[in-house]
């Protein structure tokens, strides 16, 4: 049997534009293109190997997916304020009033609830990566050695303690943020690892206001910002 190919025909690479198709959501488009455009990759742009289109639709949806977690303006305060006062209800051992507010952290910014699970989230791991590696100036010397590695028994039923047990060890080599994604897969949901690096959060600031025998409402509101 012949081969229809010409001779000394090179291997063809795969050509392709980023176009407009059906199942490719407009909105999930629009929050990727800016990102895409950062690598020279438009919709009216020359046509690019496969390869290389994979390859930056991957780093946009990362960029991306790291920018959902990063608070800034008012919905940082208002990720502050609920971290704050979540500290406050762990170092007070006070599940159900801090599964209430919680509770009240909306996916999206609303009218409600202008602090988000993932801005909260971001901002928790974000500061403990700063604290339990110490590059954070305002972390007191030993702090990072002595800390909480494991979560306290009396917390061991709550649905973030599994994840707090993986932040910690990980903030500790300045990794939590960057891990968020594979934190979120391996726990089944960006609202469990939420109730986790709330836990591992408040676990750390209140040993940190015993260990520099600080108050620990006047610690919370120098240190969570």
């Amino acid at each position: 049997m012949s081969s229809t190919r010409r001779p000394h025909q090179g291997p063809t690479v795969p050509q392709s534009s980023i176009q407009r198709r059906f199942g490719l959501a407009d909105e999930m488009w629009e929050k990727l293109a800016p990102l895409l455009a950062e690598d020279g990759i438009t919709e009216d742009g020359p046509p690019v190997p496969l390869t290389e289109l994979q390859a930056a639709f991957d780093r946009a949806v990362e960029r991306y997916n790291m920018e959902q977690f990063t608070a800034v303006g008012a919905e940082r305060e208002a990720a502050a304020e609920v971290l704050r006062k979540a500290t406050l209800a762990v170092a007070a051992n006070h599940p159900a009033v801090l599964r209430n507010l919680l509770g009240t952290v909306e996916p999206e910014v609303s009218e409600q609830s202008p602090a988000t699970v993932a801005g909260c989230t971001g901002m928790a791991l974000g500061l403990l990566d700063g604290w339990l590696t110490e590059r954070d100036p305002q972390v007191p010397k030993g702090l990072a050695v002595r800390a909480p590695r494991i979560v306290p028994a009396r917390w061991t039923r709550w649905p973030g303690a599994q994840p707090a047990g993986d932040v910690l060890p990980l903030a500790r080599k300045g990794r939590a943020l960057s891990s968020v994604m594979t934190l979120i897969k391996r726990h089944q949901g960006g609202f469990n690892v939420f109730n986790g690096c709330v836990l591992a959060l408040g676990v750390t600031c209140e040993f940190w206001a015993t260990y520099a025998d600080e108050d620990l409402d006047a610690l919370t509101a120098r240190v969570i910002r």
